[in-house]
């Protein structure tokens, strides 16, 4: 009687139970299954955004190169007037240029003889004091200085393709570019340099003070 009131429920409930142990278990590998494929596809979709980062980041365009010193002209005074146009305005200022085989000295005057910018540079260090409000790109200004009065084999030294420069050089002109275009354009002529900065959208006029 024991049995005829016992094993039917016993096993019922044991078939229960193996039945809620089996959809448990289901259950939580279905669980575990979908939280690893979510964590697969977040992974690739990083590692996309990652690779597409890393073909949209724009490449930096190389910085002008300041020289040595002793590489340029031999050791003298020069006196130049140097006029900036840009956006249809004008500006002229002096320019009295130092050169020595161990540093050059630089300083710019307003018409009115007030010092507009002083600087020196030995070929390691660059030291500049600016005399009034009017800020002055310095060292671009004595790279553009040097790219223009320094030797053909000086530039081809230090300006390299390796580097992200392409020279173009002969008697009337010289033209750097990088893989932007055309960066600066140096044209000689009897009366003076004139030289165009592509990219800051400006010219300079140069011609020696008599």
């Amino acid at each position: 009687m024991d049995n005829l009131t016992f094993s039917p429920i016993h096993s019922v409930y044991l078939g229960s139970k193996n039945r809620y142990i089996e959809s448990c278990y289901f259950r939580k590998r279905s669980n575990y299954e979908g939280s690893l494929l979510v964590k697969l596809i977040t992974y690739c979709l990083l590692l996309f955004l990652c690779a597409c980062s890393s073909f949209l980041k724009p490449v930096l365009e190389p910085e002008l190169v300041l020289l040595p010193p002793i590489e340029g002209p031999l050791p003298s005074v020069l006196k130049q007037v140097l006029t900036i146009k840009q956006n249809e305005k004008e500006a002229s200022f002096i320019v009295v240029s130092r050169f020595e085989a161990e540093r050059l000295k630089l300083v710019v005057f307003q018409a009115t003889g007030q010092t507009l910018l002083s600087l020196e540079y030995d070929g390691e260090e660059l030291k500049y004091k600016e005399g009034s409000s009017i800020s002055l790109p310095s060292e671009e200004m004595l790279a553009i200085m040097q790219f223009t009065l320094w030797s053909d084999s000086s530039i081809k030294q230090h300006y390299l393709l390796d580097n992200g420069w392409i020279l173009m050089m002969n008697s009337e002109q010289r033209v750097l570019s990088t893989h932007l275009g055309p960066l600066l354009t140096v044209h000689y002529k009897d009366n003076g340099v004139a030289i165009e900065h592509h990219r800051h959208h400006y010219q300079l006029l140069i011609h020696k003070l008599k």
